[in-house]
């Protein structure tokens, strides 16, 4: 059911532009050796244009058992989640 689920809102943020090309974090066929190779090529541009890179990385553990469930399942159907699933 989660890869169901997960699956579906990934299709709707990836179809809306609404998830950043540049995220690599649990998206499929995105893996830590292609974000590697994606900074290392953001940082070589950077310096070779005497320019800056940032990077930001977020590890929040934890951080959906402090989500209020019934709030978040009740917004999911407008997200193209079926609605079904959300009960």
């Amino acid at each position: 059911m989660e890869t169901i689920i997960n699956g579906q809102l990934l299709r709707y943020l990836e179809g809306h532009q609404l998830i950043s090309d540049s995220q690599y974090g649990f998206r499929r066929g995105r893996l830590a050796d292609d974000l590697l190779v994606y900074l290392t090529h953001r940082w070589a541009v950077a310096i070779e244009s005497k320019g800056e890179a940032l990077a930001v990385s977020l590890d929040i553990a934890k951080a959906f058992d402090r989500v209020w469930h019934r709030a978040l399942l009740s917004k999911l159907p407008a997200y193209g989640l079926l609605e079904k699933l959300c009960n």
